[in-house]
């Protein structure tokens, strides 16, 4: 409860400021805070909660960051190829595609031998799909800025929005 709690004062005072100045200066702040908060709470409510993990804190961390950089890059550049080419299907392919990446790195972690649990696949897995939900929540709240030329409303219902439903749709499917 502490992260969250934190974390939503410094998005309160930093959208504040934004809002009030309107210095675009706040905006990575904005997008950064208001993208991580509910995927970083809920990967810790989920490593903190659930009983008997035999996996420690830093490859959580690695899938979450690692799992989630590597994995919106081989998705982006896999979905483009899907567009070029499915034309009506590519939602379906694109969805396939999501999902299959963020199994990357928790099975880099099983054919490792290190982890094989079904607890640690569990709670590797939902690092990574809220390390990758995080990224490409930041990427579409920036879009939607941009698309909406800086209107600040738009930005914060898209981080809402994307924030809030990642553990029902990113986390749950991985």
């Amino acid at each position: 409860m502490q992260i969250f709690v934190s974390a939503l004062i410094l998005l309160f005072l930093v959208e504040r400021t934004l809002v009030a100045s309107g210095d675009p200066t706040y905006v990575p702040s904005v997008v950064l805070l208001g993208a991580f908060l509910v995927p970083v709470k809920f990967t810790a409510y989920l490593y903190e909660r659930l009983p008997d993990w035999d996996v420690p804190l830093p490859p959580v961390a690695i899938c979450f960051i690692w799992g989630g950089v590597l994995e919106t890059v081989v998705a982006g550049t896999l979905e483009y190829d899907v567009r070029k080419s499915l034309g009506f299907l590519p939602k379906l392919g694109i969805g396939l595609i999501e999902e299959g990446v963020k199994l990357i790195l928790p099975l880099v972690f099983y054919f490792l031998g290190r982890y094989r649990s079904e607890a640690a696949g569990i709670v590797l897995g939902v690092a990574t799909a809220m390390g990758f939900a995080a990224l490409e929540t930041m990427g579409y709240g920036i879009t939607s800025l941009l698309v909406s030329k800086g209107n600040f409303g738009v930005l914060d219902k898209v981080l809402l929005f994307r924030s809030l439903v990642s553990p029902a749709g990113h986390a749950a499917w991985t």
